[in-house]
């Protein structure tokens, strides 16, 4: 059986604030974010569980910190973080 990856569709809203993080000044970027999601949804389906899981926390907080409140990037990450923990 092959995995199957989702890459999100593009959500481009750059913030005019740029902080450096650990993605580099980009970090609050939805582009960034987007690919950071898409990247725990791989470590998840090679059985990287715990690296998948720091990887949606981390989107969750910063995307809290630089988007809308609601965000589907947020909300995406937030789901996937709950499907891994069964919380």
């Amino acid at each position: 059986m092959v995995p199957v990856i989702f890459i999100l569709p593009p959500l481009i809203t750059p913030i005019p604030e740029q902080t450096d993080g650990p993605y580099g000044p980009d970090w609050k970027n939805t582009q960034t974010l987007a690919a950071a999601v898409s990247l725990a949804g791989a470590y998840y389906s090679v059985g990287r569980i715990s690296d998948a899981s720091s990887l949606y926390e981390e989107v969750i907080e910063r995307g809290e910190q630089s988007l809308p409140h609601g965000h589907p990037l947020v909300q995406s990450a937030r789901e996937s973080l709950s499907a891994i923990t069964g919380e």
